[in-house]
């Protein structure tokens, strides 16, 4: 399984650093698991949750 990090994860999602790291705190982000200071935030995950955001849009 490959990780993204909280920028990476912002890029591909179009939000900002800050929301992705609140949407880990908050359990918004199914799979995510914080090792020291950084979130590693799974990469299906954002898939995931990029498709529906704009399937929401449309």
């Amino acid at each position: 399984m490959e990780y993204l990090s909280c920028s990476d994860a912002s890029k591909a999602m179009g939000s900002s650093v800050r929301r992705i790291q609140q949407m880990c705190k908050n359990g918004e982000l199914p799979g995510a698991i914080k090792e020291g200071r950084k979130w590693l935030i799974p990469d299906e995950t954002i898939h995931m949750n990029h498709s529906r955001k704009i399937n929401l849009c449309q």
